[in-house]
């Protein structure tokens, strides 16, 4: 995925409607560098779905970055029928989910959830924060059964 993206030419997503990545929940150093070196290929991709892909479908498994789930949210909400994703680990936490603040129209199922690592103390555990006024906006635009 990432070379593919950084060569805007291979990547065709005209015709992608659903889209689902899986990324490590191992705390290491290791990974920790990987999602460091992947963060900015997944920022990219949320510019080629916007461009290019009618994408209805989302599932996204342990980020550990809010802003990539953010950023994905703003370009693709117009569309958007289904979101799930699940954050893990502190730095999710940095900043702030910030959803759509025009809603997102055609949402018929939208979770998210933030998990710790299990090692980590829950005196250290903080939780996700979620602009309330966007949100409100979401939950105005889903349509109703």
């Amino acid at each position: 995925l990432t070379a593919a993206l950084a060569d805007r030419r291979s990547v065709e997503l005209s015709e992608l409607c659903s889209l689902a990545i899986t990324f490590s929940a191992e705390r290491s150093t290791a990974w920790m560098q990987r999602w460091r070196e992947v963060a900015p290929s997944l920022l990219q991709l949320s510019s080629h779905l916007a461009a290019s892909a009618p994408l209805q479908e989302l599932v996204l498994t342990d980020l550990r970055s809010a802003d990539i789930l953010t950023s994905i949210l703003r370009s693709c909400s117009r569309q958007l029928r289904v979101c799930r994703a699940s954050l893990i680990g502190p730095e999710s936490r940095r900043q702030p989910l910030e959803l759509p603040s025009t809603g997102l129209p055609v949402l018929e199922c939208f979770m998210i959830r933030h998990r710790d690592f299990c090692e980590q103390r829950a005196s250290r555990q903080e939780r996700l924060t979620v602009f309330a006024a966007p949100l409100l906006a979401c939950l105005n635009s889903v349509r109703r059964p």
